[in-house]
């Protein structure tokens, strides 16, 4: 069995750090796999490998799911039981995620998997299990035609950011922000998707001087709402106030490749994995050494 497995492509920061992200893969790998567990609301993530091949790491995280276990059935058995019976009290059901890091480029590739470790599971298990690390980003990196007209928009006139309703935001509720009062009128209505939007309307000019910034800023509001964007999308003019109107999504057009992945035992094949995100870094490679020597970070 062939699975199509999809990896995005993110460009690593950490703030108010002299620690390379290396250096952070080979302390937490140095710990017994036992022990690197980072509990995550109900499941714990956990390094469970990671080596270097030179030049880069290429490792897995599971996602171990403790409670909401399915049940076990087969075609020929009359019942049904449920998973947990036969589990200890401390296993739980764990899906992998694998990814490649570049110490060059301080590029991530992460295997997109919904029921493993997304993103923001990713930042949060590292900065829970290394002291003295303040934040970790993971920047989508676009394709590089993306990012060039994104560099020469001279005007930016406005910004549309979608994400998914958050999970558990509690927190928000019991809070006096009016972030509440739009949650609850989501419940009310059943809408799944907060859209934001913020333009120069008639009023001419352009509305930030730090493009990066305001986009990190963007994405942080949805990290910390532990919410994935659906769309990050800005609108501008390129070169000067009259010059071509564009438009470019940050989402849309990340940087994405797939892979065909054999699946062994019901599971994706590791060395399969570590082989196909090795040939996705060399396909890749020298646009995005060219990206990040060029158009800075």
């Amino acid at each position: 069995m062939i699975r199509t497995v999809t990896f995005d492509f993110y460009r690593v920061t950490i703030k108010d750090s002299a620690q390379p992200f290396e250096e952070i893969l080979t302390s937490v790998g140095s710990i017994v796999p036992s022990q690197r567990n980072v509990d995550y609301k109900d499941h714990f993530i956990r390094l469970q490998e990671i080596e270097f091949r030179d030049p880069v790491y290429l490792g897995y995280l599971v996602k171990v799911r403790m409670s909401d276990l399915p049940l076990v059935v087969g075609k020929s058995d009359d019942d049904v039981k449920p998973l947990s019976s036969s589990l200890k009290k401390d296993q739980g059901l764990g899906d992998e995620t694998f990814f490649l890091y570049d110490p060059l480029t301080k590029v991530l590739i992460l295997q997109k998997n919904r029921a493993g470790v997304g993103p923001f599971g990713f930042v949060y298990y590292f900065e829970k299990k290394v002291a003295n690390i303040s934040e970790i980003e993971l920047y989508p990196i676009m394709e590089l035609e993306a990012l060039q007209k994104l560099q020469k928009m001279a005007v930016i006139r406005k910004f549309e950011l979608s994400f998914a309703k958050p999970e558990n935001f509690t927190y928000l509720r019991e809070s006096k922000i009016p972030l509440s009062q739009v949650l609850d009128l989501m419940d009310e209505q059943g809408a799944n998707t907060i859209h934001v939007r913020l333009s120069m309307g008639h009023k001419k000019g352009s509305m930030v001087s730090d493009l990066k910034n305001q986009i990190l800023k963007f994405l942080r509001i949805t990290r910390s709402l532990n919410s994935e964007p659906h769309r990050l999308r800005i609108t501008g003019r390129l070169y000067s106030e009259d010059g071509p109107r564009e438009v470019v999504d940050l989402i849309e057009q990340k940087m994405v490749e797939r892979a065909n992945i054999p699946v062994i035992d019901r599971h994706l094949d590791k060395n399969h994995c570590y082989k196909e995100l090795y040939k996705l870094y060399l396909k890749r490679r020298e646009s995005l050494q060219e990206m990040f020597s060029k158009c800075g970070d």
